[in-house]
């Protein structure tokens, strides 16, 4: 067995904590700045070794055969998919099925992972949200000038203090999970999914409706029994 010594992967692989190796047999070679791994019974792992954000690898993914291609988004995400395996795999299985390319499908839930864990809200919901919000349209511009995925408005970015490009997917689920974090945490879970929608005036008001809530939950429900934690 060979390991490689990386600053982000080579814990994992040498130490093996949730069982990257179980059912492999050995690297077969090193290429292109990827480790390829025998599998069984046939499928092929691709384990960065210099950059988990290597682009020339994520832009890859789509040509690869479909017994690779989950495979090695997961890799992709290895530190977070370590904590979350079964939620990466629901939500890249689930984006897919939506006809989100597996290239997207892996930054998406990369991202969701990412902000998600730093905010402590649930991903599926993350991701129910965006399919509700833009169903996956990181362009998408409302109305009211609500921006990108989870369709933030310019100034709830700035009352969040994250700066970027709201059609960039990494600062508009950034700004997003921040966002919905204050909004649970001041109004609870189902009046903060509300608020998030409708705004926090809406809530105190009492002036809110529940469509947006349901039609969230709808796709939520469906994530959270694909996965378990």
């Amino acid at each position: 067995m060979i390991f490689v010594r990386t600053y982000v992967m080579a814990p994992i692989i040498r130490n093996d904590p949730v069982g990257w190796l179980d059912n492999y047999s050995m690297i077969m070679q090193i290429k292109d700045g990827c480790m390829i791994i025998g599998m069984k019974p046939i499928m092929v792992m691709l384990l960065m070794i210099t950059n988990l954000s290597n682009s020339n690898f994520i832009s890859q993914l789509d040509s690869m055969p479909a017994s690779q291609r989950n495979t090695a988004s997961i890799a992709l995400t290895a530190p977070i998919f370590a904590q979350h395996k079964q939620v990466h795999a629901t939500i890249i299985q689930h984006m897919t099925s939506k006809n989100i390319s597996i290239t997207e499908a892996t930054k998406i839930s990369n991202y969701i992972l990412t902000f998600s864990d730093k905010y402590n809200v649930d991903p599926t919901l993350i991701v129910a949200m965006i399919e509700v919000e833009s169903y996956y349209q990181p362009n998408r511009i409302g109305k009211h000038g609500d921006t990108g995925l989870m369709q933030i408005l310019p100034s709830t970015q700035r009352y969040m203090g994250i700066k970027g490009e709201l059609t960039d997917p990494e600062v508009n689920i950034h700004v997003g999970c921040k966002y919905l974090a204050y909004t649970q945490s001041r109004f609870g879970p189902d009046l903060g999914i509300v608020a998030y929608n409708q705004g926090e005036g809406n809530i105190v008001r009492g002036t809110f409706k529940t469509t947006y809530l349901m039609k969230v939950k709808k796709v939520w429900s469906t994530m959270k029994n694909r996965t378990s934690y």
